[in-house]
């Protein structure tokens, strides 16, 4: 059958129709690429910043960019993304004729981010400015671009040579391969893009959501460092010098992998078919950049339910190589790109992106300092410090959700600040880095408060116990995979280096890595030797450690020391050591559960202030009245930059306070010692007052931070004894309080009439001591005691007994084990005090609770 001509067209499918208009973009964008080009520089020359303020260009930013360029004081031009959409969106409204090309410019550098990049490039050299007065004149700097000057030179002495040589046709000769220098090697610049756009316009990808569509894109993603390789030169250029004819050539060089050239391409080495360049690459001559490979962990916010984290490789180059390190959280500027390589004789995509910006979430870069932004909280933080309350300010915004622990709150501050490290002559090193340790019940936010000192350090890490290993912490030995070199990766404690690490469950670590934390938190090196590598890393950080007690909960049976369960050595290193017990107190209980209620609520504590109160002009201030992370981390980085001496004044109150400790620690039995004092103790209370210091912006440490510092030290230990003595007080009366309450009833059906009893009691006590205070109950008990009255000593224990019960209140019970450990320390011994106890309760004056005889009773 004959075909029928000048039918109606075929109809075209969903996806043709896709593909043809993919087609009419590309060819319309290959159409605009010389119109981009004129906008390129149009922006680059014109472009204006009221910021920016130059005497030679006034308010032109990137021609002052370009100046810095040519005068080695900058290596990179760095095109701020608001900028160049602000300027386009002028540019369309102007009546340029190239202002209809100027809205498709922007989106052409987000959408084929290496193709612009190539434009930009381009377009800068041509810009590029003779350097002038303020060119560098360090010697590494000129050292650096003396190979560009040489090839700018060679460039223009043979342009010169082959336009007398060949008259008014160079081009042959200047277009052969030894003629065409690369531009690389004559401006060894980068061109990077960064996102500095409203939030609200940025397309912020997930790092899950970088798939095939995002190929060539400029994506601005949230991650996490997971791994950072070593940096290493890599071969953007290769130059060769021909054994023959002498010729220049040049490979330029795209991927990670290339294949030296082994035959010239000149035409004297093709006529006589030699092959002068088996030497290899002309090192000294070829271009050179360093490179760095990371690994970036999607955020754990992120992930969806039920998945896990991804991870996306990262290449960085030049100056973006050494900026972070492993844990950071980074936003991240670059270009998606796929990457084949050979594995095992295949050839695999890989797909990585090529970093343009990284931004870290929590310190900033020399840039960041820079700014204005950066300049105005710094004057916000001096003027903040002038404030007299500002030590207690400053406590109070460590975790204001977490009720109570003032004291351990100004101990994290000062942990966080630190003291100053000392270099002696002789090489050895005191360190100024503060240790604390936190132990307690669970349930008393010892955790919370760890992941809040973390948060607020600028470098920290938050690991946990039974999550560790000794290499985990110290340092693991690694082999790459690409090159099967051995190398080291440093652990938690060598990644805390200048900065806190945060170890929780510290009670569950292996007794065999625990070890290794000995080395760092005293000497802060951590020292390998391992698969031929023989080395010491630096590991000066600062330790806070949580962990519960040995059975638990705390054992009020046990000794602080065997609650511990930690080795002398290892508790020696901490400076502060903080007992945290979950007692119970009907008026402690009521304000916490008033607090947690309003801070669910409202997200505030009770009576919070709101924005602008309460502080210097309300700088820094969240809407509580505490200071913000960020303004807590400003001031303690500049806190850090004092470096206070301790005057000879307090010398002799600084023997004194330790000789006293150390006689106190030897008045005390084993079962007793609450902690070891040694020379480290010492060392650490001079540690807390440098850093009481520093939080004044002070060189020199005064009598009040010493006083501070003591009074820090000696509450650490206090917690340790009193808050034991608390809570077992407080447990046992609970526990006999609910027996009580069984036996009213009883004692209601007896009908024991003890009116009489009392009255007798009251007379025979010669009025008591209800009329009296405590101070005048406790003066008036020793007044007997050091009179001689040591003969009538039942009256004496029953007097003290008795300002015991009235302490205690009405109905409570006394125990028996508290009451004699009391009374032995007046002076009186245990059959003295049994005696007595057995004369009173013949005499019906008090009764025992129940039939284990702890507790006694006074009756009503």
């Amino acid at each position: 059958m004959a075909q029928v001509q000048g039918g109606p067209a075929p109809a075209v499918g969903p996806l043709q129709q896709r593909l043809n208009a993919h087609r009419n973009r590309v060819r319309d964008l290959h159409q605009h690429y010389p119109y981009h080009k004129d906008l390129v520089i149009d922006f680059l020359q014109n472009f204006a910043d009221e910021k920016v303020r130059d005497n030679k260009y006034g308010y032109k930013k990137y021609m002052k960019m370009l100046q810095d360029l040519a005068n080695h004081q900058r290596d990179t031009l760095t095109i701020e993304t608001n900028d160049l959409a602000a300027w386009c969106e002028m540019v369309v409204r102007s009546p340029d004729p190239k202002a209809a090309y100027a809205g498709t410019l922007f989106t052409g550098v987000m959408t084929n981010t290496r193709r612009y990049e190539k434009f930009f490039f381009e377009k800068m050299t041509s810009l590029l400015p003779q350097p002038d007065h303020n060119v560098s004149c360090d010697p590494q700097v000129l050292r650096r671009y003396a190979l560009s000057k040489q090839f700018l030179a060679s460039k223009k002495n043979e342009d010169e040579a082959a336009e007398a040589e060949l008259g008014a046709e160079p081009d042959a000769k200047k277009n052969s391969p030894q003629y065409r220098i690369p531009e690389k090697l004559m401006y060894p610049f980068d061109v990077r893009f960064k996102e500095t756009r409203p939030k609200e316009n940025i397309v912020n990808w997930g790092l899950r959501d970088i798939k095939a569509t995002a190929i060539g894109k400029l994506v601005c993603f949230n991650g996490q460092i997971t791994r950072v390789s070593p940096v290493k030169p890599k071969m953007e250029v290769a130059t060769y010098q021909c054994t023959y004819c002498q010729s220049r050539v040049f490979q330029p060089i795209e991927g990670d992998e290339f294949m030296p050239m082994q035959d010239c391409p000149s035409t004297f080495c093709k006529d006589n078919k030699t092959t002068g360049l088996q030497e290899g690459p002309h090192l000294p001559q070829c271009r050179f950049v360093k490179y760095q490979e990371l690994k970036v962990q999607e955020l754990a916010r992120e992930v969806p339910v039920g998945s896990i984290p991804r991870t996306l490789t990262v290449l960085v180059q030049g100056d973006l190589c050494r900026t972070c390190n492993p844990g950071e959280e980074v936003t991240l500027t670059g270009v998606f790109i796929p990457h084949v390589q050979n594995v095992l004789g295949k050839q695999i995509t890989i797909m990585y992106v090529h970093a343009h910006d990284i931004v870290m979430k929590k310190r900033s870069g020399k840039d960041d300092e820079n700014s204005h932004e950066a300049k105005a909280l710094l004057n916000q933080v001096v003027q903040a410090s002038k404030d007299p309350r500002i030590y207690e300010k400053l406590s109070q915004s460590i975790s204001p959700q977490i009720f109570g622990m003032e004291d351990v709150k100004k101990a994290l501050l000062t942990l966080l600040v630190g003291g100053c490290t000392k270099k002696l002559g002789d090489g050895m090193k005191v360190r100024g880095d503060i240790h604390v340790l936190l132990m307690g019940d669970p349930g008393v936010a010892k955790s919370q408060l760890l992941r809040q000192a973390s948060n607020i350090a600028e470098r920290a890490t938050y690991t946990t116990g039974k999550g560790s290993s000794g290499v985990g912490l110290t340092a693991a030995v690694i082999r790459d995979q690409q090159t099967n070199e051995v190398h080291l990766e440093g652990g938690a404690l060598v990644l805390s280096d200048d900065g806190v690490c945060c170890i929780d469950e510290f009670d569950k670590m292996e007794e065999s890595d625990r070890t290794a934390i000995h080395e760092v938190m005293e000497q802060q090196t951590v020292s390998i030797a391992k698969a031929g590598i023989t080395t010491t890393l630096n590991a000066r950080t600062s330790v806070l450690a949580a962990a519960n007690p040995q059975f638990g909960r705390y054992d009020l049976s046990k000794s602080p020391v065997e609650n511990m369960n930690l080795p002398a050595a290892l508790l020696s290193r901490f400076d502060l050591k903080f007992l945290l017990l979950d007692h119970v107190s009907k008026e402690g209980d009521i304000k916490l559960a008033k607090h947690v209620l309003e801070t669910h609520r409202h997200g505030t504590a009770e009576g919070g202030k709101k924005k602008g109160d309460g502080g210097p002009a309300g700088v820094g201030l969240t809407e509580d009245g505490k200071f913000d992370v960020k303004f807590l981390r400003a001031y303690i980085k500049h806190a850090k930059k004092f470096e206070p001496l301790v005057p000879r004044s307090l010398e002799e109150k600084i023997v004194l306070r330790y000789v006293e400790m150390r006689k106190a620690e030897r008045d005390e039995s084993a079962d007793q010692r609450k902690d070891y004092v040694t020379p480290r103790q010492l060392l650490g209370m001079i540690r807390l007052s440098q850093a009481l210091a520093r939080l004044k912006f002070s060189n020199v440490v005064d009598e009040r931070d010493w006083e501070e510092a003591i009074r820090l030290t000696d509450e650490s230990k206090r917690s340790v004894l009193v808050d034991a003595d608390e809570a077992d007080a407080e447990d046992d009366r609970a526990a006999f309080q609910r027996e009580m309450r069984l036996d009213e009833e009883d004692n209601d059906e007896d009908g024991v009439n003890e009116g009489a009893m009392n009255d007798q009691l009251e007379a025979m006590l010669g009025g008591g001591l209800d009329h009296l205070t405590a101070e005048q109950q406790n003066e008036r008990i020793n007044q007997q005691l050091h009179e001689g009255n040591n003969e009538d000593y039942m009256g004496g224990i029953w007097d003290l007994m008795r300002a015991e019960f009235i302490k205690a209140g009405k109905g409570e019970p006394l125990f028996v084990s508290e009451l004699k450990k009391m009374i032995t320390k007046r002076g009186f011994n245990n059959a003295q005090f049994d005696e007595t106890l057995e004369f009173y309760e013949d005499m019906g004056i008090f009764e025992y609770t129940d039939g284990t005889k702890t507790a006694i009773l006074e009756k009503s």
